[in-house]
């Protein structure tokens, strides 16, 4: 693969990355369709990821607040592992 062949690999003077560094870093090289969000242009590898930013995160305040600190979050699971390794238990 060349530089040429990678649709996300855009080498510009303030990052000093080479395209062989890209290529190990990222995983979105392959040529399997993503999936893009209209509204941020995010994109994500499977529609799941796609369908969980549009319900809970683009353009929403988090929905899931730490009842016991003022941790907040957009997605229940990120609130499950914020409560499991900051408080130490978890939240079922």
């Amino acid at each position: 693969m060349t530089n040429n062949d990678c649709r996300f690999y855009f080498p510009d003077s303030s990052s000093p990355v080479s395209f062989s560094t890209h290529l190990l870093a990222e995983d979105t090289c392959d040529s399997s369709p993503r999936y893009h969000c209209a509204r941020c242009n995010k994109s994500y590898k499977y529609r799941v990821g796609l369908y969980k930013h549009l319900k809970y995160e683009c353009g929403k305040e988090p929905q899931f607040q730490c009842s016991h600190c003022p941790y907040k979050s957009k997605q229940r699971a990120n609130m499950k592992r914020h409560t499991l390794f900051r408080h130490g238990f978890n939240t079922e």
